[in-house]
């Protein structure tokens, strides 16, 4: 989802200025209003190292997109994309014919080798 795109993002996001830090710097919250129910949004932070170059095409990235800022394009890229690129990394595909093949061999292990065997039957002499 785009930023921007079916949403009025004036008045619902409002920076807020928890306290002050023991290090004397302002802690900022970033906190969405809906409605009666306000959702903290932002308690972590990314720091991130770019070239001029790449700085300034995701802030045009952003502004082509209708985010309001550099961090809402960057939240909204990892939110839409990080669910898939983990859910390609958890998932394995096969084809039908693999998959076959695939119960095949869990459904008809091999026989253990005569050598295997024999070690078993050691350790279940022995006790284990």
């Amino acid at each position: 989802m785009a930023c921007g795109t079916g949403q009025n993002t004036a008045g619902i996001i409002t920076l807020f200025l928890a306290a002050i830090c023991r290090t004397g710097l302002y802690c900022a919250g970033l906190f969405l209003y809906r409605g009666d129910i306000m959702t903290t949004v932002l308690r972590e932070r990314i720091e991130m190292r770019v070239d001029a170059e790449t700085k300034q095409l995701a802030e045009r990235a952003a502004a082509a997109s209708g985010c309001a800022s550099l961090t809402e394009f960057m939240v909204r890229l990892i939110r839409d994309n990080a669910p898939q690129i983990l859910q390609a990394q958890a998932a394995i595909e096969l084809t039908s014919a693999q998959f076959d093949q695939f119960m095949q061999v869990c459904e008809a292990p091999p026989t253990p080798h005569a050598r295997l065997k024999a070690a078993a039957a050691r350790l279940d002499h022995e006790g284990f």
